[in-house]
C-alpha cells in the first residue's frame, strides 16, 4: 500500500493467492485482517477442480523464480510458505520445456546464457535481432534480482521502451515468423496475445522461469490449503460463501464492506484483490 494504514482493521476481497498472501503480510506486521471470499473454498485460481469427470487444472502449472535469491522465493520465505514441500524444480536435465512447431522443435533450457545461445543456433540469421531482445532481457533480470525490487514504491523500469507492446517491438526488429512462436509462449502462459503483451510483463514472466522453473508436487488445491492455513495460523480471519457487495464510504472514507448476506464489516482499510472492474460495481458511480 503506498499510503499507510491509519487503523488496524483491514478487509481484503478475495482469497487468492494475492489476497492471502497480503493477508499473511499484513498479520505478520500485527494488523487485524478479514480476507472476504465469494466461493465455498478459499484459493482463487490456485484451485483446480474435477467436473463431468474431467480434471479441469486451471491452477498453478509453473511458477519462476523461487530460488532462495530470486523474487518470488524471497516472498515465499518472508511468507512463511515451504517451497520445497510445496514444489519441484524443473529443469535438472538442462531442459525446462519443449515448444513443438509445425517445422521446429525448441527446448527452453536452464538460465539465460543457455536460452541465448540456443536462440542463436536456432535463429542465425537474426544474431542482430536476438542481440536487442537478450540486452532487454538481461537488464530487466538484472533489476529483479536487486535487492529492492520488491520494496521499491515506484516503478523500477523508467524505460519506457520497455512498456511498448511486443508485438510492435518485434515488427521493429524484423523478427522471423518461427522467432516470434517462440517467445509468444510466455504471453500463453498469461493468456495475453503477443501482439498486445508488453515487454517488460513479457521479460519478466521469462527471465523468471529461466531463473528457476517449479512444478507443484501435489495439485493448486493443495497451495491454497498451505496459505490459508498460515493465514490462519497468524490470526486472519476468513470468511468464504459470502462475497462483497459493496464498499462502503463515509465523506469519501472507506468504513467497511457491505457482504451479500446483508453482514455489515467495519475496517480503516480495504485492498481489492480482484478484477478492476468488479471492484468498480463494487462502488457507487461517483466515488472516484
Amino acid at each position: 500500500m503506498k499510503n499507510s494504514a491509519e487503523g488496524k482493521n483491514i478487509v481484503i476481497i478475495g482469497s487468492g493467492v494475492g489476497g492471502l498472501s497480503a493477508g499473511i503480510i499484513l498479520s505478520l506486521l500485527n494488523f487485524h485482517v478479514t480476507v472476504v471470499e465469494k466461493n465455498p473454498l478459499p484459493g482463487g485460481l490456485m484451485r483446480s477442480y474435477r467436473r463431468g469427470g474431467i480434471d479441469c487444472p486451471v491452477g498453478v502449472h509453473y511458477v519462476g523464480a523461487l530460488g532462495a535469491q530470486e523474487p518470488l522465493g524471497k516472498m515465499f520465505r518472508v511468507l512463511g510458505i515451504p517451497v520445497e514441500k510445496l514444489f519441484f524444480r524443473m529443469g535438472e536435465g538442462g531442459i525446462i520445456d519443449r515448444y513443438i512447431f509445425d517445422n521446429f522443435v525448441f527446448d527452453l533450457p536452464v538460465n539465460i546464457d543457455a536460452f541465448e545461445k540456443s536462440l542463436k543456433s536456432t535463429f542465425p540469421a537474426e544474431i542482430m535481432t536476438l542481440d536487442v531482445i537478450m540486452k532487454n532481457l538481461r537488464e530487466i533480470a538484472r533489476r529483479m534480482l536487486d535487492p529492492s525490487f520488491l520494496l521499491n514504491q515506484g516503478d523500477p523500469f523508467q524505460n519506457m521502451d520497455f512498456f511498448q507492446p511486443m508485438g510492435d517491438f518485434l515488427d521493429e526488429l524484423e523478427a522471423s515468423v518461427d522467432l516470434r512462436a517462440v517467445l509468444a509462449v510466455p504471453c500463453q502462459l498469461i493468456g495475453v496475445q503477443l501482439a498486445e503483451c508488453p515487454v517488460i510483463f513479457h521479460h519478466m514472466i521469462l527471465a523468471g522461469y529461466l531463473f528457476s522453473s517449479w512444478r507443484l508436487k501435489e495439485s493448486g488445491s493443495t497451495m491454497a490449503d498451505v496459505f490459508t492455513r498460515r493465514f490462519q495460523e497468524l490470526g486472519g480471519k476468513l470468511i468464504v460463501n459470502d462475497g462483497c457487495e459493496k464498499i462502503i464510504l463515509d465523506g469519501g472514507k472507506v468504513t467497511g464492506v457491505r457482504l451479500k448476506s446483508g453482514i455489515n464489516l467495519g475496517a480503516d482499510t480495504v485492498v481489492a484483490s480482484v478484477h478492476p472492474k468488479i471492484l468498480l460495481d463494487m462502488l457507487e458511480p461517483d466515488a472516484l
